[in-house]
């Protein structure tokens, strides 16, 4: 998904704010769709749950690109409504395995403060790979006490 994105802003290439407005519009329009869309559809459960993982996925890449923070806190949002939809429709064990087997090991590096937002909305225990990253350790120096 990076590389059609980076091809994509190199086929706009008159300004950086046309590029990435121009490349904001296309992904909403041909790729991002909404959950109800998606459910409406008549495919199989397991078609479904794909389309749904497929929309987190091409969002979390949005996100990755996107520099406006309002944009980013409703595209957070809507990954958390695709994500809820694979607990409803699969199971909360398929959604949390989705995360820690996809998602995790794909974005623990550029984008570990949108994987902890996504632990922490929807209630779970962060993967062992997340522990550290926003630790108290290791950003506040323990507290010395003298008496």
């Amino acid at each position: 998904m990076h590389t059609v994105l980076e091809r994509m802003k190199k086929a706009y290439t008159k300004s950086p704010k046309k590029t990435w407005k121009k490349t904001e519009d296309v992904l909403e329009e041909y790729f991002l769709t909404d959950p109800r869309i998606i459910n409406g559809r008549k495919y199989s459960a397991d078609c479904k749950i794909r389309d749904f993982k497929l929309q987190v996925l091409y969002r979390t890449e949005m996100n990755w690109l996107l520099d406006s923070t309002p944009r980013q806190k409703a595209i957070q949002g809507e990954m958390l409504t695709h994500l809820r939809q694979i607990s409803f429709s699969a199971s909360p064990s398929e959604m949390q395995k989705f995360l820690q087997e996809t998602l995790v090991p794909a974005y623990v590096n550029p984008q570990p403060d949108l994987l902890c937002l996504l632990y922490d909305e929807l209630n779970i225990p962060r993967c062992r790979d997340l522990l550290n990253v926003f630790s108290p350790v290791k950003s506040v120096a323990p507290r010395r006490y003298f008496f």
